[in-house]
């Protein structure tokens, strides 16, 4: 064998080591809830609350988190309450104390468009990252088919999205279809029968999408996941973070079962809670990467050596998030 060959062949050992690395079975989940309860807040990595500029209050302490826009309350009220940019920026501005904890603040979108998406979320996004803050842009319907369009450098968290349809339908993509207004899973009033439709967040399209950003080094969150099924299909997918109101519609009997589903996925991943398993952790690597121009090597072993320096710091360990330090140690 020529040592060209052999050299192909160890670089394509290299990238298959890098694929299998990065294969999102070995990459935890971390789910978020819309109920504030002391589970979700108490620091734990892969379990936390997704707050909205709509829910007036600011639980203490708060581990884990992200913040949505609050758009999906004006899709289902039809515009009776519409999106307030200047509430969603004093919103960020109040928790901005926390925000070395939260995983990514999602800028405004129009729901099952993803054009009129982009038009609405570009001019947020630097508003979102001037405040510290991880910038994240929701995937709609067939955001797949113009992936050249979509601003990669723009934003660091790809949200998956979308509406429902009868055209996503399949054996595996099937749901009830739910009135907007009421919640309540409608029904034909002559026949009784439910109506049926499938996900776009759950095509192969959008699996597509997230491969595409994952291959951009891009963190990936699934919204609106209700079932240890498909949090199993997100993190397989690629995803790194998973919402859901599960827990709302019982939260005693409903917050064990779903740390039971984190649980059950984060185990079967056998990954230990290093850098390599945190998606705080992975942020602060490419923050210190951009701002110093560093290689990625050299802002890894910042972090670890900080991570290690100070344990009782470090937002998944911390047991009181109001003391955990801000900022890490500029490279030499």
């Amino acid at each position: 064998m020529t040592r060209k060959a052999c050299n192909t062949l160890s670089v394509m050992h290299a990238w298959h080591t890098i694929r299998v690395m990065r294969d999102p079975q070995a990459l935890e989940i971390t789910y978020l809830t819309g109920a504030i309860r002391r589970e979700a807040t108490n620091g734990r990595s892969d379990f936390g609350v997704l707050l909205t500029p709509l829910m007036g209050n600011v639980p203490r302490p708060l581990g884990i988190h992200a913040h949505d826009n609050g758009v999906w309350s004006e899709f289902v009220s039809k515009g009776k309450k519409p999106f307030s940019l200047e509430n969603f920026l004093h919103h960020l501005d109040m928790f901005a104390g926390m925000r070395h904890q939260c995983l990514f603040a999602v800028a405004p979108d129009v729901v099952g468009d993803w054009w009129k998406t982009l038009q609405r979320s570009r001019p947020v996004l630097p508003e979102i990252r001037k405040r510290g803050y991880r910038a994240a842009l929701v995937a709609q319907d067939g955001l797949q088919h113009h992936m050249n369009r979509i601003p990669w450098d723009e934003f660091d968290v790809l949200f998956l999205g979308g509406g429902q349809s009868e055209l996503y339908l399949s054996k595996t993509n099937r749901v009830q279809w739910k009135d907007p207004e009421t919640g309540k899973v409608w029904k034909d009033p002559e026949t009784g029968k439910c109506k049926w439709v499938g996900e776009w967040k759950l095509t192969p399209g959008a699996a597509r999408l997230t491969a595409e950003a994952r291959r951009r080094g891009k963190d990936v969150h699934m919204g609106r996941v209700n079932s240890l099924k498909r949090l199993r299909y997100a993190q397989d997918i690629g995803c790194t973070s998973a919402d859901g109101t599960f827990i709302a519609f019982g939260p005693d009997k409903n917050t064990p079962e779903v740390q039971g589903w984190v649980n059950t996925l984060n185990v079967e991943t056998e990954v230990e809670h290093n850098f390599s398993s945190c998606i705080i952790c992975r942020h602060h690597i490419e923050v210190q990467a951009q701002t110093y121009r560093i290689p990625r090597w050299k802002a890894t072993q910042n972090v670890l050596d900080y991570v290690a320096a100070n344990p009782y710091r470090h937002p998944h360990r911390a047991t009181q998030p109001a003391a955990i330090g801000t900022e890490l140690p500029v490279a030499a």
